[in-house]
Formats: structure tokens, C-alpha cells, sequence
């Protein structure tokens, strides 16, 4: 089942760890649904019935490839706005060294490239199966919508589904991404009387991928990342300051730095929890830190 396989792999290969680097503005889990919140809590409380050590969840996994479906979703007026080099472009990136912390560099990777670099020091890898595009108006004014699920999501729960969504960029109100955490029976009744299979998978704004134009609040947010962020969650990852209280707990991962703020810029010496140990976890991919590295 995807929750124990993926989330606990993750975990084991170091997904969660506080040296990540940030990614996303604007993302539309507030919070998560209480099954998905279960789920996790249980699985971390077997982890520590089962004797799992701290050595056993940091060292390295034996690895995953996930069977990836892309789906990219334009309305008429940004029909063709999404090119497959946004996708696939396999080009080599030179990257400068800075001494900000958040600076921005130059990407030319494509969408998916920059995601399996990401994840690949985790022993994570991601094999599209499939690209379909589809040009529908209406499918692109909300994220989840049971007709568009219904046509376009393909595999198995383990199998990860993103769409690319010209309507996450357009509307100033929208977020920039949103994605399903994973739950321990995904035929169970769920969002608006429908399974959590059909729903399960991430919405990413076309904007951020590598060449887009960013987002209305953020031009410069097209390096890639939010779809990083989105997947995070589809692993089950919380944001680093789920519950917004220093004594909560949290995002459920033991390394992660007391956090009660969603960072905004890149405030590198942010400590919004002076009592416990650490500083906030800005550079986690699963905070809103100012771009990402």
C-alpha cells in the first residue's frame, strides 16, 4: 500500500531531512485531511513499536522508481502553452555559487529532470509512463474536479499522477499547487463523496515549471520546485510548521526543527521556536522559503 511503502522509504532515504533546500510560495494544503493525519501518526507510532532505530531511518533505501503520468491540462487561450521541452529538456545547467542562502540561478532543466534530480540523492526516481494534454476551459478553473479525474488519472495508488494546470497561473487567487496525502484505504469515501483514489495526484501551476513565467505574486517562481513540494506531499510530508505551534507535533518527523511560522523570504537566522533546538527549517523543501537551489 503506497502509504507504508512510499512514506516509509522516504523517510529511510533521508527525504525529510533539514538540509533540503525551500521551494514554494503557495501551496493549497492548509492542512491535512484527517484520515491522511491518522495514517501517518499510526505508521510513526509502529515505526517506534517496532524498535526502528535512528540509524535504520537515515540510512539509505534500496530504492524506488515510481510510474509517473503527466497530464497537462491548458485552457483555449494557453492552448500549446506547455512544450514538451518544459517537460524533458535533458540540458546540462552551469550553477553559480552565492552567498545568499535563497539566491536564484539560472535553470534550464525540464520539469521532470529537475524532479529526478531532486530526489535522486534520496533513491527516489520518477519513469513517465504517459503525457496526455488536454485543452478544456472548465477543467482548468479548479484543481479537483470529479469529471477531469475520472478521464485523465491513470495507474495504480501507487502510481503518481501530476497535472499541469494553466488555471493555477492565471488566477491570482489560486494556489500555486496542491496534492493528495496518501491514506491507508484509498476506495474509502472521500473529497465530496468520491474515493481517494480518483482524486489522488498533484496540481502544479504551468507557471512554475522551468520556463514558464512564475506566478502573478512571484514572476521568478519557475525553477521547478513547486511541483518538488507538491510530490512532497503525496509522499505524505507535512509542512514544517503543521499546526503553527511550537509544542505540537508538528510535521511528525523527529529532525524537524519546532517551526510555527510558513516562512516568507529568506530570513536565514528565522527562529520562531527560541525554546527548542534549531533554527527554523528554511531550506526544507516542504516550507515556503524564497526560491530554491
Amino acid at each position: 500500500m503506497r502509504f507504508n511503502a512510499l512514506l516509509a522509504n522516504a523517510a529511510a532515504a533521508g527525504l525529510v531531512m533539514a538540509s533540503l533546500a525551500a521551494a514554494q510560495e503557495k501551496c493549497g494544503n492548509e492542512e491535512p485531511d484527517p484520515e491522511a493525519y491518522r495514517a501517518a501518526v499510526g505508521l510513526r507510532a509502529a515505526q517506534r513499536d517496532e524498535g526502528l532505530s535512528a540509524g535504520f531511518l537515515n540510512k539509505r533505501a534500496e530504492g524506488l522508481l515510481i510510474s509517473t503520468y503527466l497530464h497537462v491540462v491548458e485552457d483555449e487561450a494557453h492552448r500549446g502553452f506547455v512544450t514538451d521541452k518544459m517537460i524533458n529538456d535533458q540540458s546540462t545547467v552551469e550553477r553559480r555559487k552565492s552567498q545568499q542562502l535563497c539566491a536564484r540561478t539560472a535553470d534550464r532543466r525540464g520539469q521532470m529532470r529537475v524532479l529526478n534530480e531532486t530526489f535522486a540523492p534520496h533513491n527516489i526516481q520518477f519513469v513517465v509512463k504517459n503525457l496526455t494534454h488536454t485543452v478544456n476551459d472548465a477543467w482548468t478553473r479548479q484543481a479537483r474536479i470529479k469529471e477531469k479525474a475520472e478521464a485523465l488519472r491513470q495507474g495504480a495508488y501507487d502510481d503518481l499522477n501530476i497535472y499541469f494546470e494553466t488555471g493555477l497561473m492565471t488566477n491570482p487567487n489560486s494556489a500555486t499547487g496542491i496534492c493528495s496525502f496518501p491514506v491507508e484505504d484509498p476506495w474509502n469515501t472521500g473529497i465530496n463523496g468520491t474515493s481517494w483514489y480518483t482524486y489522488d495526484g498533484c496540481h502544479v501551476s504551468v507557471g512554475t515549471m522551468p520556463g514558464g513565467p512564475g506566478v502573478p505574486w512571484d514572476p521568478e517562481d519557475n525553477l521547478g520546485k513547486t511541483a518538488t513540494h507538491e510530490v512532497g506531499h503525496w509522499f505524505g510530508l507535512f509542512h514544517v510548521f503543521e499546526g503553527f505551534d511550537c509544542d505540537g507535533e508538528g510535521d511528525l518527523i523527529d529532525d524537524t526543527p519546532a517551526t510555527k511560522v510558513a516562512t516568507v523570504g529568506c530570513p536565514v537566522s528565522q527562529d520562531s521556536c527560541p525554546d527548542h533546538p534549531g533554527l527554523d527549517p528554511i531550506h526544507n523543501y516542504m516550507d515556503y522559503t524564497k526560491h530554491a537551489w
